[in-house]
């Protein structure tokens, strides 16, 4: 409640009181009371007339009341009740001037006018938007979604929900709910890696929800792709370097490669060994006269890419000769329709025809 008053005579004086009734929150408005009372501070005769009176601010009145204010006593002339509508923010200040006609006697004094503003209770708000979260993945299948706390516009802050989808119209999303003002930040886990998700959350309190932050998206990354067919170098007589270039990552850094050897095509009975970080290996074999086949395959946090496509090499051994004052292997070669290929000895095992050392 505010009041003020003015003297209107050595034996009067002229009042304004304005208070705050009722709020509608829904309508976002104020019941605001206006009084004009007058005071009649003198000791002899008492005034009795009809004048004129107005109420001037947020909404205005005209009117005429009977001064009828005996002498040491105090009348309310006027009492009216308006309706304020506060700005978006909830926010609202008023002022209002209650006008008195000149009485026209000494006995109550001249005219008035008094003046007074008043700062309504604020109306709280939903809350502002949410500015734009920020992601920090944790793999293999985790987004660690956070973002700052809007202004509250008058309510506490009490709850975060947080919406993810597979596609930025959120037709279909999923929620997550903090269940707290104070929790700025949640881990989503179980998200399939290789795909897209979009993220946006709003924040509530006691008035509602406010609206969504901007959209954002973040790919999970997916396992490496496929190894490019490795390259196999003979450096006899037991030495296959075995080459290759990394793939593309897919989002997470390569930690780590295999390489596995297997006599057969099928792979039906491999030997597997693991390199940390290099695109080379060199394989020590003792399979002379055989035909070893190669495969590489690439890992990252999310799991081991496909295996390359499959790369042969016949492992041939001979005699050595010294060349240029190093010893290298001799690779028997025989015309073969005028075609001089590499020769592959075989030796007779109990009747049977095998490649030697096989």
């Amino acid at each position: 409640m505010v009041s003020k008053t003015v003297d209107v005579g050595a034996r009067g004086e002229w009042q304004i009181i304005v208070t705050q009734e009722s709020q509608d929150l829904d309508a976002n408005t104020s019941r605001v009371r206006v009084r004009g009372v007058a005071h009649n501070n003198g000791t002899a005769t008492s005034f009795d007339d009809s004048i004129g009176v107005s109420i001037r601010g947020y909404n205005t009145w005209n009117g005429n009341v009977s001064l009828n204010v005996p002498a040491g006593s105090s009348r309310t002339l006027i009492d009216k009740t308006f309706t304020a509508t506060h700005g978006p923010d909830g926010y609202k200040t008023i002022s209002y001037t209650v006008n008195m006609g000149d009485t026209g006697t000494t006995t109550f004094g001249g005219g008035g006018s008094v003046s007074v503003s008043i700062t309504l209770d604020r109306i709280a708000q939903v809350p502002d938007r949410v500015g734009t979260p920020s992601l920090r993945f944790d793999a293999p299948q985790e987004v660690n979604v956070a973002w700052g706390a809007p202004n509250n516009n008058g309510a506490s802050l009490d709850n975060f929900e947080i919406e993810v989808d597979n596609a930025n119209t959120f037709a279909s999303p999923s929620s997550r709910f903090t269940n707290s003002g104070s929790a700025r930040s949640i881990a989503i886990g179980g998200l399939t890696i290789g795909t897209t998700r979009w993220f946006r959350v709003r924040a509530h309190n006691s008035r509602g929800w406010g609206p969504w932050s901007p959209i954002v998206s973040f790919k999970i990354p997916d396992v490496p792709a496929k190894v490019a067919t490795p390259t196999l170098t003979l450096r006899p007589p037991d030495d296959i370097l075995v080459d290759w270039t990394a793939p593309d990552d897919s989002g997470a850094d390569i930690n780590g490669y295999q390489v596995q050897a297997d006599n057969n095509s099928d792979f039906s009975s491999p030997t597997t060994v693991g390199v940390a970080s290099a695109t080379s290996y060199s394989w020590i074999t003792t399979s002379f006269g055989q035909t070893l086949w190669f495969r590489v395959r690439a890992r990252n946090s999310q799991g081991w890419g496909p295996w390359s496509t499959a790369r042969s090499i016949l492992i041939v051994s001979g005699p050595r000769v010294n060349v240029g004052g190093v010893w290298r292997n001799t690779v028997a070669y025989v015309n073969v329709g005028g075609v001089w290929r590499v020769a592959v000895p075989y030796v007779n095992v109990g009747g049977v025809w095998k490649i030697a050392g096989g």
